[in-house]
């Protein structure tokens, strides 16, 4: 069975996984997610970008979360170091999520990081690590979601 399936309960039908990124989970554990986002900035958005903190409410820390994700996923994500072959592979699952507006399935993100990462495992021995490495995270806030199959 391909393992970024997992059997549907009782159906014996298979059903994929969905990765995303709990963005809220980053502020839970006391953690900035507008520093964490910062440093994925390219060299040239990081140099545009006014340095001042300001300490805020956390509707403008939201709207400077927003501004971060936005620019990454405009310029920075388009840049070909943004996820390299010597990129840790869970770094460039979190980079590639960032990177996306909708959550991705295991699959997607299989191939997407086997073709910018340019990696010696072969995409199975890929999944297989990823999908564990995915949900044991504790740092980046990961979501894995099965997703039923069409006919269920």
């Amino acid at each position: 069975m391909n393992p970024a399936e997992v059997a549907a309960p009782g159906k014996g039908e298979a059903r994929s996984i969905l990765c995303y990124l709990d963005l809220d989970w980053q502020e839970s554990q006391g953690r900035s997610l507008d520093i964490l986002l910062e440093g994925r900035l390219c060299e040239s958005c990081r140099s545009r970008r006014s340095r001042p903190r300001r300490k805020g409410s956390s509707a403008s820390k939201k709207t400077r979360v927003e501004e971060l994700r936005a620019q990454i996923q405009s310029c920075c994500s388009r840049k070909d170091d943004f996820i390299t072959p010597r990129t840790p592979l869970l770094e460039a699952a979190f980079r590639l999520l960032l990177s996306r507006e909708m959550p991705l399935s295991l699959e997607e993100m299989v191939r997407e990081l086997s073709r910018r990462r340019r990696s010696y495992f072969t995409e199975e021995l890929m999944r297989e690590r990823l999908e564990r490495m995915l949900a044991r995270d504790t740092f980046y806030g990961f979501r894995l979601q099965s997703q039923e199959p069409p006919n269920a």
